[in-house]
């Protein structure tokens, strides 16, 4: 009974607390924040009286967001300005998707005021369609005349609303022709080099896995890279990757000895009272105890090391001005570390971080090449990494 009361509680202070919160959108004029909210709730049960108040709230909701809206389109056609029509197009449409989220829920009753709700509808496809073609004209002038000034951020920008453009009105004029060329003029192209500076000589694959650039995934859209060649013409930045430092280490192998001893159980016996008498349980079972014995194994333990270190630094050049703009270090560090054991004695005496080593062999050391080869790839992930972040004008 107690639950039954506390789950009905909950349920009208859930119910209670929704209804506040719309009428506090709506008293703040946040109109479709509290359509929103009643929708939800409404869609889920309705046309019941326990219900009646947030029909009456959306009804309340709905008039003032539609009387809103058309105020303001009024408004906006007083004005004459070219550029409201992006606004008038913005608030049509909303007109129109908060109709049919209406529309999923009617009829709507107020069974209180024995009445329907009452939800005026209008078909805005007409306006919708004038709108929107006023504002396309609008937003194909301002990318004309952006690419005008005939700079890398304006066609970026003239990209921007031809693309709108071509979502809103497919096949409009000429915007995908404007669309190739205001993207290939603001699109900026870095060459990429490699150079070398460390004494030692870095392994041919891996040289050619460096400049081997994957377009989707180093490429952004407004920055492309490409190896640089001689025809630096085509290029508007340099990144150059220099490789200041190759060290691998000697490959070291080491023995420690260390001796494990440990209490285990050996066996059971069965308990005896002090005349040499089984004892045994509340059911007759004989009462087994354990016997400990002390157990010693002496470990040898092997451990393979060997590390390879390599130091590279970027830096992007601007071409047209032949400065540096940014410098950006990049480190790796490959260790191969590997333990294994030979044991005499009785494995039982072992801990845990032991017998997990037990089923290891010794293994062959990589080779230098190998190692430099996996700390360049590491090199090149980071390289990568901070190509596809790199914003230029």
């Amino acid at each position: 009974m107690k639950k039954i009361i506390l789950i009905s509680a909950l349920i009208i202070f859930s119910s209670c607390s929704l209804k506040k919160k719309a009428a506090e959108q709506i008293a703040l004029g946040n109109y479709d924040m509290a359509i929103d909210l009643l929708v939800r709730k409404l869609s889920r049960k309705k046309n019941v009286k326990q219900t009646d108040k947030y029909v009456l709230l959306l009804e309340e909701a709905y008039q003032k967001a539609r009387e809103k809206d058309l105020n303001q389109i009024r408004r906006y056609k007083m004005d004459e300005n070219p550029q409201t029509w992006k606004e008038i197009y913005r608030l049509y449409v909303r007109l129109d998707d908060r109709q049919e989220k209406i529309k999923s829920l009617l009829p709507l009753q107020i069974i209180s005021q024995n009445r329907q709700a009452h939800f005026p509808m209008e078909d805005y496809s007409d306006e919708i369609l004038e709108a929107r073609n006023h504002m396309v004209q609008v937003m194909y002038a301002d990318a004309l005349k952006l690419m005008h000034k005939n700079d890398v951020v304006s066609y970026r920008k003239a990209y921007d609303i031809l693309e709108r453009i071509d979502e809103i009105y497919p096949a409009y004029k000429n915007v995908r022709d404007l669309m190739q060329e205001a993207y290939s003029k603001g699109v900026v192209w870095v060459g990429v080099t490699l150079e070398n500076r460390t004494g030692q000589i870095i392994p041919s694959n891996l040289q050619k896995e460096l400049l081997n650039f994957d377009a989707d995934r180093a490429h952004n859209f407004w920055v492309k890279y490409e190896p640089l060649n001689k025809d630096t013409a085509r290029f508007d930045y340099l990144m150059k990757l220099v490789f200041t430092n190759i060290s691998v280490s000697p490959e070291k192998e080491q023995e420690r000895i260390v001796i494990q001893e440990k209490e285990v159980i050996d066996r059971y016996r069965y308990a005896t009272d002090a005349n040499g008498n089984v004892i045994k349980d509340s059911l007759g079972n004989p009462i087994k105890v354990p016997v400990y014995k002390k157990v010693r194994a002496t470990v040898h333990e092997f451990r393979q090391f060997k590390e390879a270190m390599v130091q590279a630094t970027a830096y992007l050049i601007d071409l047209r001005s032949g400065k540096q703009m940014n410098s950006f270090p990049l480190a790796s560090h490959f260790v191969f570390d590997h333990k294994y054991l030979r044991v005499n004695g009785d494995q039982r005496a072992l801990d845990q971080a032991y017998l997990d080593l037990l089923d290891n062999k010794r293994l062959s050391f990589p080779s230098d090449e190998q190692m430099v080869y996996d700390a360049g790839m590491d090199i090149k992930e980071k390289f990568l990494g901070i190509l596809r972040k790199l914003q230029l004008p």
